[in-house]
């Protein structure tokens, strides 16, 4: 039985993916949603850490007057740590389920890999969205800005995965 996720191609993969990416501005305000549904989901974890750890207004009050506190390093550290969790399971539940994440399937956009056209595995979901957007957004964002200049729209994020970001329908 046929995964219904899968799409099915007479041309290779790259021909018919390339034919129809996602656009750079609409892949921007997906991202804009997808970053308000991530921080919406964040907001339980980063309230558990601040309870866990005893984080309270006293830290900032000495970050203000020059001290870095040990215990903000580490709220900062395990932040970033369950930032980059929740990203990469919201990520790759939305990839699995619609080749989407929320913010793409409201925009009619999907991601695909290059190589099959199916959605994007762990692994791929890994090197796109744990690796390759902050490899992206390093130096004034020109990992991303490489999609207004190429043809088929894809960043750095898209080569080091080797997907594509395409419209689900077209206009």
């Amino acid at each position: 039985m046929e995964n219904p996720n899968d799409i099915q191609m007479s041309a290779p993969v790259e021909d018919k993916v390339q034919a129809v990416p996602g656009g750079f501005w609409r892949r921007f305000a997906a991202l804009i949603i997808d970053v308000v549904v991530l921080y919406i989901l964040q907001i339980p974890f980063s309230k558990l850490l601040v309870s866990v750890l005893g984080v309270d207004q006293s830290i900032y009050d000495k970050i203000a007057q020059g001290h870095i506190p040990q215990e903000f390093i580490v709220f900062q550290t395990y932040s970033f740590v369950i930032g980059l969790g929740v990203s990469y399971f919201y990520y790759l539940f939305c990839y699995q389920w619609k080749r989407a994440s929320l913010g793409k399937l409201a925009l009619d956009l999907e991601v695909l890999v290059l190589k099959n056209g199916k959605a994007p595995s762990y692994l791929e979901v890994f090197l796109r969205e744990t690796i390759g957007k902050p490899v992206s957004a390093f130096l004034l964002m020109i990992g991303y800005m490489i999609a207004i200049f190429r043809a088929d729209g894809r960043g750095l994020h898209d080569l080091i995965a080797g997907t594509q970001v395409i419209r689900r329908k077209q206009d």
